[in-house]
């Protein structure tokens, strides 16, 4: 089970987790929404928070970071499941450092929504989309 960096386990909206990824090491690397962050997980699944996200305008915190990939460089990708409040595209964000930079975005089409991402061998990040209804 997924703890925090005491290893007690996470609770509540605390333990909406959407987005994983495995270090080289095999350590997951994992994205919350309701309390929306990116925590890293050690061996024995304590986790820590990595820097804050940029704030951001969103309708419901629960429909944000559902995609996340570790691209070959290990900084953290996340693709948002909705567009942000205001945008018509799905946000796609990289780590960088402490910070985050937004690289771009994501057109949605035909009510499909990010929910997965990974990275193929030749750096291409592939995106799996769903529907709902």
């Amino acid at each position: 089970m997924l703890g925090d960096w005491k290893g007690r386990p996470l609770v509540s909206s605390w333990r909406d987790a959407e987005g994983l990824d495995l270090t080289p090491e095999g350590l997951p690397v994992v994205s919350f929404e309701n309390q929306l962050r990116v925590m890293r997980f050690d061996a024995d699944l304590r986790g820590t928070a990595m820097s804050p996200l940029p704030p951001m305008r969103i309708d419901s915190e629960n429909q944000v970071f559902e995609a996340l990939a570790l691209d070959a460089a290990g900084r953290v990708v996340l693709i948002s499941e909705y567009p942000l409040k205001g945008e018509s595209a799905a946000a796609v964000l990289r780590q960088s450092g402490e910070d985050w930079d937004r690289l771009g975005d994501l057109t949605l089409d035909g009510g499909f929504h990010p929910t997965g991402s990974d990275f193929a061998p030749d750096g291409s990040l592939i995106v799996l989309e769903r529907r709902v209804g």
